[in-house]
């Protein structure tokens, strides 16, 4: 009797390309180069063309194109993937934890999963994004991921893979200390108000006691990521604009710079297919245009995605643009909503990215400015720092103001902040405290 069996199969490169695709939309011009000439080095059927004419340009990506060498998976799932290290390159925090992943006994399923993590642990060593998106990703359940997520918690540097600070802290003490983790999970806020009388006495502790478990606390790393390169500490030499914004009458148009996706199909081994040759070769040249074609598509994906979140920051700080008026309060979700899609795509479409407007060139992220009440509607920040400036720029200079009267002020036009909020913008300012602004 004949017998029927369907199997359902996670495979590890399709989540491994998905990954990929993911890294490939943080890329910003210079990585998005590297990656491509890494690419067409090991692929035949690459030909990638670039119309980048500044040579120092040109030189600076080749010395440090061993960067971008782990953006590079083999796509035939017979095959590891493998993380390098090279005496050119000191490791990233990644990769110190695929290292420390890949010797763990987990099916492929829990290495999709725990690659994923990894890929979404922040330059401070933080995983802060929701459980939902690696579920979208690998195709599992909440369960699974937080047993991986544990697995990756366990790992050096002490901390890592925290979702908040107060967890960040729990994982680096002895857990059989009863005293030292209430403390942290009960009394983090107090510890910061300096409410040590509070704790003392819900805890039923002496003062001094309490004392000497504050230093304790005091000598964890609230930043895991301390002492590892990221992603984002490494120099950069040149700023390369992304997109470029231009100015008709009162209108804005928004463009990327096209060159770089210029990828092609070598026509030479795409004819080979058609030929006589042997299986090996058939099956290599097969696997090596899959791998191309993805790329493509991904480039594009990157393409439209870029394009479509620049295009709704440009329109929302639009009078930033034209008149040079402070910007609009605008957070990653606001643009989320916009364009449609996830906080962290947008959060991926701006990393490193640089647009080139006629007042000159921006970090993508500048435009993102916090909310801040006031009686008629929210305002950014940027716009609160301008009028700090415009109120110290009227002060009488013998008698300067206070951040409290300054507070006094910005609460009088409706703006509701805080005078420690107005301490921190005027520091940002790099404006110096009152006494320093007295002239007699």
């Amino acid at each position: 009797m004949t017998k029927l069996d369907l199997t359902l199969k996670q495979k590890l490169n399709l989540t491994t390309n998905l990954i990929t695709s993911i890294e490939i939309i943080a890329l910003n011009s210079i990585e998005l180069y590297s990656f491509l000439e890494k690419e067409s080095e090991d692929n035949v059927f690459i030909d990638y063309d670039a119309f980048f004419e500044d040579k120092m340009f040109r030189d600076y990506i080749r010395q440090n194109n061993k960067r971008y060498e782990d953006y590079s998976f083999n796509n035939s799932e017979n095959e590891d993937i493998e993380i390098q290290d090279s005496v050119k390159y000191e490791p990233t925090l990644k990769d110190v934890l695929f290292e420390q992943l890949g010797t763990l006994p987990l099916s492929e399923l829990e290495l999709s999963i725990g690659m994923a993590i990894i890929h979404n642990i922040d330059d401070d060593g933080y995983f802060r994004i929701d459980i939902k998106e690696i579920s979208d990703v690998v195709n599992a359940d909440d369960i699974l991921i937080l047993s991986v997520l544990k697995k990756i918690q366990s790992f050096e540097p002490l901390g890592v893979g925290a979702r908040n600070l107060k967890e960040c802290l729990l994982l680096q003490i002895d857990q059989t200390d009863e005293l030292l983790f209430n403390i942290i999970n009960y009394h983090l806020d107090d510890i910061y108000k300096n409410n040590l009388d509070k704790i003392a006495v819900s805890q039923n502790i002496e003062l001094d006691t309490l004392k000497e478990y504050v230093k304790k606390i005091k000598t964890l790393n609230p930043k895991p990521s301390r002492g590892y390169k990221t992603d984002n500490n490494y120099d950069t030499l040149y700023i390369y604009p992304d997109i470029f914004v231009d100015v008709v009458g009162d209108s804005l148009t928004v463009r990327l710079k096209d060159s770089i996706s210029n990828v092609h199909i070598n026509e030479h081994y795409l004819n080979m297919l058609d030929s006589d040759i042997d299986n090996n070769t058939r099956t290599y040249l097969k696997q090596k245009l899959s791998r191309t074609m993805f790329l493509i598509e991904s480039i594009e994906k990157r393409r439209r995605t870029i394009q479509k979140v620049a295009d709704k920051i440009v329109e929302v700080q639009k009078e930033f643009f034209l008149n040079n008026s402070p910007l609009k309060p605008m957070g990653l979700k606001d643009i989320s909503q916009l364009a449609q899609i996830s906080e962290s795509t947008v959060s991926r479409a701006t990393k490193n990215k640089y647009i080139q407007t006629p007042k000159g060139i921006y970090e993508l992220k500048y435009f993102f400015s916090s909310h801040i009440s006031t009686s008629n509607e929210d305002v950014s920040k940027d716009s609160v720092c301008k009028h700090i400036k415009d109120i110290i720029s009227k002060e009488n200079p013998q008698k300067p103001l206070s951040d409290q009267k300054i507070t006094d002020i910005l609460n009088a036009m409706g703006i509701d902040i805080k005078r420690r909020t107005v301490s921190k913008y005027r520091e940002e300012l790099n404006i110096p405290i009152t006494k320093s602004r007295k002239k007699y």
